[in-house]
């Protein structure tokens, strides 16, 4: 547990605090140009900072996209790893009937969810706050009935697998282009995991090359820190910079500003992966663990 916590909250941190610099910066601005620019808005409110800070943003306080936004995500994993102890002790994916009950009541809440719920509040209808949670608790159920209803099974040969791989993935695509409901994608996503498990086929060939891989060790520093640079395209920022606002405005202007954004991204994930993911995850796990995780191993390693 304490591992997945040093993996996590790091980056975690250091972006919650650039984002308690800039909520400063913004009250700097208001104050010298008289600009309104939303510092410490109930968005960014104190009261959501500590939440923030104990990762409990999403727990049904109605927090969920505060400060840094995509750190909701982290908060409902932080609460899936403290719930994982008791998941185990019942004892309930011990046989594969148990696995499937899990999977088909994890699977039936995530479509009530998406579908049902979302359908209500359309119609004005407050679900309450705890749609993150749950929503999450059961999709993390489901990995753990996919694994132990699969971790045992051989899959098919490379040739046959690649195509059900090829054939998935483009289906993903092609549905998230043309619009479609989140649970339309989970026997895909499903499907995606399992076949791609014992790291064969064409899609996992794909994935293993070197800037496919490099993306995919600083993706969770993409996840956190790509928020800042969105920030930076926000209307504020354009009362602040007419000619930023005029950019935006013009639709070649904004693919080229969307484009600056996501290569600085890249470029300060870089970073933050060397800097604050990797080198605070080798010095966190050599004094807080007897013994280090694989992946802090390795860095330490490689550092």
């Amino acid at each position: 547990l304490l591992a997945r916590l040093i993996r996590i909250y790091p980056l975690h941190l250091f972006m919650l605090l650039v984002m308690l610099a800039a909520e400063f910066a913004k009250l700097g601005i208001e104050a010298g140009t008289g600009v309104e620019v939303g510092a410490f808005s109930e968005k960014n409110s104190v009261p959501a900072f500590f939440a923030n800070l104990f990762l409990v943003q999403a727990w049904g306080l109605g927090l969920d996209l505060t400060w840094n936004s995509p750190a909701w995500s982290i908060s409902v994993e932080w609460f899936c790893y403290l719930l994982f102890p008791l998941i185990l002790a019942t004892r309930i994916l011990d046989r594969a009937a148990g696995a499937w009950v899990v999977a088909a009541a994890a699977s039936g809440y995530w479509i009530f969810q998406t579908e049902i719920l979302g359908a209500l509040r359309d119609l004005g209808f407050q679900a309450g706050r705890i749609d993150a949670i749950v929503g999450g608790v059961a999709l993390f159920a489901l990995g753990m009935a996919l694994h132990r209803l699969t971790h045992r099974r051989g899959l098919p040969g490379t040739f046959a697998l690649s195509i059900v791989q090829v054939a998935t993935f483009v289906t993903v695509i092609i549905l998230l282009h043309v619009g479609t409901a989140n649970w339309h994608l989970l026997p895909l996503f499903v499907l995606l995991v399992a076949t791609t498990r014992e790291d064969r086929g064409a899609l996992c060939a794909f994935l293993k090359l070197a800037p496919v891989y490099r993306l995919g060790v600083i993706s969770y520093s993409v996840y956190l820190t790509h928020m800042l640079f969105l920030m930076a395209l926000s209307p504020d920022v354009g009362r602040l910079l007419p000619p930023l606002a005029a950019l935006r405005a013009d639709p070649v202007g904004a693919w080229a500003l969307f484009g600056a954004a996501l290569m600085a991204t890249i470029v300060f994930s870089m970073l933050t992966y060397e800097f604050i993911e990797r080198r605070m995850r080798v010095w966190l796990s050599a004094r807080l663990l007897a013994r280090p995780s694989a992946s802090a191993r390795k860095d330490a390693v490689s550092a």
